[in-house]
């Protein structure tokens, strides 16, 4: 089966550590999307959901701890960013548990934010990165 999400170098936003989690993450998807594809009953994909949401949890904080770490300027952004993607992705969670199914558009719109969030915000520290290690190298 072909995976739903694919891991590639325009993906890559600098910080090693930050990549694998983004990869560990993407295997979440493609692992909620293959229950769903296959029609999995609600338990199942319930569990592969919870699965997700709870890497996503522990990787945004991660990713909030290395952001405080560096100093970065834009951190107050990039974590409302993450917020806002977090009450959406409850929101969704909410009508698996009422109805035993995610909405039509779920998969893409989350494919579509993760996608933007890691080319266009997550790169954004990956650059600060490499302009704070030359200015201490």
């Amino acid at each position: 089966m072909s995976k739903f999400v694919e891991w590639d170098q325009s993906l890559d936003v600098k910080v090693g550590d930050m990549n694998n989690e983004h990869k560990i993450w993407i295997n979440y998807i493609n692992a909620l999307h293959d229950e769903v594809s296959k029609n999995s009953n609600a338990t199942t994909v319930g569990r592969a959901f919870d699965a997700m949401y709870d890497y996503t949890l522990k990787h945004f904080g991660d990713e909030e701890e290395y952001l405080k770490k560096i100093g970065y300027p834009l951190f107050d952004e990039h974590k409302q960013a993450h917020e806002d993607f977090l009450n959406e992705i409850r929101n969704s969670q909410r009508k698996l548990s009422g109805t035993g199914s995610l909405p039509d558009t779920f998969f893409m719109d989350l494919k579509g934010w993760l996608i933007r969030h890691i080319k266009i915000v997550d790169t954004q520290y990956g650059n600060y990165t490499e302009r704070m290690n030359k200015k201490v190298g």
